[in-house]
């Protein structure tokens, strides 16, 4: 059973409504009875901007107290202030890639908070996540080292020799705190031609000074939903990813809801994630469905769905784990030639000096070879038992100038 200050929450996380809808809201908030508590989880969950615009647009600012209204809108004032900085950062990416001739195509929120969005500082980011085709990545990542970008070190030379025939993206890139991430493969399928279609057919923003790449609505709703289940079985996930799935459907409906996205769905190996998905939306916001879609989610219909979703209501970012993370070989199912999996395998057995210094925080280098047994030992245990590929701090992250700092887009 869903508490008042989490129906509203809910019931504002899009950015249409229907009268039906407004008068439903007008209700929820006359039985909210902890603003407190409301605040916190609208910014626990990423979506404090939001709730904000929302609620004074539809002219209900009046009910709610004073002190609680003011610390909705100094969280949209901090998303405004954090997405304005990240766009001039994502200006001087667009414009370094654009005279190398890189077509870059947005992704994840700063591609939602561009073009569905406004514009306006309601969808709230920590990063930029950009798509480039896999023969272009390297040659960004090293114009952007040579523009003042740092990057946490590949774990071997021989890796960025290999790179990027295994992985996703690209060691995150930081400049003045902000994170950059380049991504050259969206799905995990044979080949990569979902990725490519999504380049392929991604419309150019015509009001930009600079070309930049919107994706197709239909595989970017399926890639949001990959993104999204994956955060879900990490148990660190946010209501502002649902939100992401609501608004695109408010704009592509009718380019998204078809049978083609199952098609899709099937080339991805996502097709229960895109189900579930669809019967959350369906239950929670009411999204209209076909029935031969809606015939499949009574067929999957699942209790422990609703149990997980509404824990991860009431716990963003501290939710259930559902999986392990990947093992250590799981990137060479990837690599066609056999060299590949040798100089990967041998890179991680036996990284370079400059990762060992900044994985262990080693001073010297002296210090830095001591780490190598220590490495080594856990390398039976990370192929055996499935465990992380990369080692827990391998991967650096930044953190948001927000009020609490939300998980990663």
């Amino acid at each position: 059973m869903l508490t008042a200050e989490e129906k509203l929450l809910i019931s504002l996380c899009r950015l249409t409504f229907s009268e039906k809808q407004r008068s439903g809201i007008s209700d929820q908030i006359i039985g909210v009875r902890d603003w407190d508590h409301f605040v916190h989880i609208a910014n626990e969950h990423g979506v404090i901007a939001l709730c904000w615009f929302n609620i004074t647009e539809m002219g209900f600012s009046y009910e709610i107290p004073a002190v609680n209204l003011a610390k909705l809108h100094s969280g949209y004032l901090k998303s405004l202030t954090r997405n304005t900085f990240l766009y001039k950062h994502l200006e001087e990416i667009l414009s370094l890639a654009e005279k190398e001739n890189i077509k870059v195509v947005l992704l994840k929120g700063v591609a939602l908070e561009i073009t569905i969005f406004g514009n306006k500082g309601l969808r709230q980011m920590n990063d930029i996540d950009i798509l480039v085709r896999k023969d272009k990545a390297l040659l960004l990542r090293n114009i952007l080292l040579k523009n003042g970008f740092e990057s946490m070190p590949m774990f071997s030379r021989l890796h960025e020799k290999i790179m990027p025939a295994y992985g996703k993206h690209l060691p995150e890139m930081i400049k003045k705190g902000i994170s950059t991430e380049i991504h050259f493969r969206l799905f995990d399928q044979i080949g990569n031609s979902l990725t490519e279609e999504i380049l392929s057919k991604a419309d150019k923003l015509t009001d930009n000074e600079t070309d930049v790449y919107y994706p197709d609505p239909q595989l970017f709703f399926l890639y949001l939903i990959k993104h999204l289940d994956k955060h879900e079985k990490e148990g660190n996930s946010q209501l502002r990813l649902y939100t992401d799935l609501v608004v695109l459907l408010s704009i592509y409906y009718d380019k998204i809801i078809n049978r083609q996205l199952f098609d899709y769905a099937i080339q991805a190996n996502i097709e229960n994630a895109l189900i579930k998905m669809l019967y959350l939306l369906r239950t929670y916001w009411d999204i209209d469905l076909p029935d031969w879609i809606v015939y499949q989610l009574d067929n999957t219909r699942d209790e422990e769905t609703n149990k997980r979703f509404i824990h991860f209501l009431r716990n963003p970012n501290d939710g259930q784990v559902e999986e392990g993370p990947e093992s250590l070989l799981y990137p060479i199912k990837d690599m066609p030639r056999i060299s590949d999996k040798f100089l990967y395998i041998f890179g991680y057995v036996f990284p370079s000096l400059t990762f060992m210094k900044y994985r262990y925080r080693a001073k010297t280098t002296a210090r830095a070879i001591l780490f190598y047994p220590v490495r080594w030992k856990k390398l039976p245990g990370l192929i055996v038992k499935g465990k992380l590929f990369r080692a827990k701090g391998d991967q650096k992250r930044t953190k948001s100038v927000e009020q609490r700092a939300p998980g990663r887009d």
